[in-house]
């Protein structure tokens, strides 16, 4: 994008969105924080945000990021979430998904946490809360990156600053959101010791006494 391009997007942006004036230092700036993009794709997103019913404009972090979202055809962590989830309803447990199942952003949620981890929780606010923290951060990170090798499909867990937002152990969420039955199985401190098969964690603590 040229200094030139700009001239027409700042316009768009100064009729549809109140905020400060905009002067010859914030063109500047904005050109030197935009510059590496196609100006047709810095409209798209500036005519997008004025759709949109924003108040005010938007800053060049913000078109840089709705212009790469575009690029990598990534949406919000809500619709990560809708995703997973709706994969978990038509799949279950029994068929978890592939590359090319799931959009990169929801099969990488689906390798940090597990599938089987979310086929079983029964606790659906915590599962939604971990689903959409963890997209948030994907989502960033791939942003940031300016592409989808941040992720870090194929690793089984995030790598990165993705690690940050995870808990310390997945142990510790996997205890937290699976049915007492499915926990008391994986977790080795629960009465009468770790199962060593599944019909040991399906036995209640009695029984075999």
């Amino acid at each position: 994008m040229t200094a030139a391009d700009l001239a027409p997007i700042l316009a768009v942006l100064a009729e549809a969105c109140p905020g400060a004036p905009i002067t010859e230092g914030t063109a500047e700036v904005w050109y030197r924080l935009l510059r590496d993009l196609r100006a047709e794709d810095v409209m798209a997103a500036a005519l997008r945000h004025a759709a949109s019913g924003a108040i005010w404009r938007p800053t060049p972090g913000q078109l840089r990021a709705s212009v790469v979202r575009d690029r990598l055809g990534i949406g919000d962590a809500e619709d990560t979430l809708a995703e997973v989830l709706d994969a978990v309803r038509s799949r279950g447990w029994i068929k978890p998904p592939a590359k090319g199942d799931l959009s990169p952003v929801a099969l990488a949620v689906v390798e940090a946490i597990g599938w089987q981890t979310l086929c079983d929780s029964d606790n659906p606010e915590a599962l939604r809360a971990h689903v959409l923290r963890i997209a948030g951060t994907y989502i960033d990170r791939a942003i940031a990156a300016g592409s989808l090798a941040a992720l870090g499909l194929g690793t089984g867990r995030p790598r990165g600053p993705v690690d940050r937002a995870l808990p310390d152990s997945i142990g510790d969420v996997v205890r937290g959101i699976l049915p007492p039955i499915e926990r008391r199985r994986l977790d080795p401190g629960a009465r009468g010791g770790p199962a060593s098969s599944l019909g040991d964690a399906l036995r209640t603590p009695t029984e075999g006494a």
